[in-house]
C-alpha cells in the first residue's frame, strides 16, 4: 500500500484556527500520562517538541514539568501564532518558545542537546519520515527520552 500523506503544512489562518479551537484535552494529556509512564525517573529539561502546532502539548508539558524549558517548532506561522496566544493565556512565555522551522531542521542542533524529544501527530503529515528522525537524531541528547505518537 502506498503512503499518502496529509498536507504537511496547516497554514492557512480559518484551518489553523479551527484545529486549535478543536477540544483535544483527553489525547493530550494522555500524551503527557504516556510520557511519565514510559520514563518514570526522567526529569525533563530541555524539551523541543516537534510540530507543536498550536502549542497545546507544549503548555500542558511544562505545566506537568515545571523545571523544563520547552522549545516548540513548527512549520506553519498560522498555528505558531495561535500557539504565542496559547502561551500568554497560560503565562508559559518565559519557559515555552515558539519558532517556525521546516523538517529537515539541521539548525536544531545548535539550539541543543536536548534532553526530551516530543513529538504528537507529525509523522502522518511528512512526505518523507526519514526526515523526522534525522531532525532527532541531531538534536538529542546521548540520553535523551523520545516519544512519539501519531496517528494509528
Amino acid at each position: 500500500m502506498k503512503r499518502r500523506p496529509e498536507p504537511e503544512l496547516m497554514d492557512q489562518p480559518a484551518q489553523a484556527r479551527a484545529y486549535a479551537e478543536a477540544d483535544f484535552s483527553e489525547p493530550h494529556d494522555a500524551f503527557v500520562t504516556q510520557f511519565r509512564e514510559r520514563f518514570p525517573g526522567h526529569q525533563p529539561r530541555r524539551v523541543l517538541d516537534l510540530g507543536c502546532g498550536p502549542a497545546d502539548i507544549s503548555c500542558r508539558f511544562a505545566q506537568a514539568y515545571p523545571d523544563c524549558r520547552v522549545l516548540g517548532i513548527d512549520g506553519a506561522a498560522a498555528m505558531l501564532a495561535l500557539g504565542e496566544q496559547r502561551l500568554q493565556q497560560a503565562r508559559l512565555q518565559h519557559r515555552v518558545s515558539l519558532q517556525l522551522h521546516h523538517l529537515p531542521a539541521p539548525d536544531l542542533a545548535t539550539q541543543g542537546p536536548f534532553d526530551t524529544i516530543i513529538c504528537n501527530s507529525l509523522l502522518h503529515h511528512l512526505l518523507d519520515p526519514l526526515t523526522l528522525w534525522q531532525t532527532i537524531r541531531q538534536a538529542a541528547a546521548a540520553d535523551c527520552a523520545v516519544l512519539i505518537m501519531d496517528l494509528r
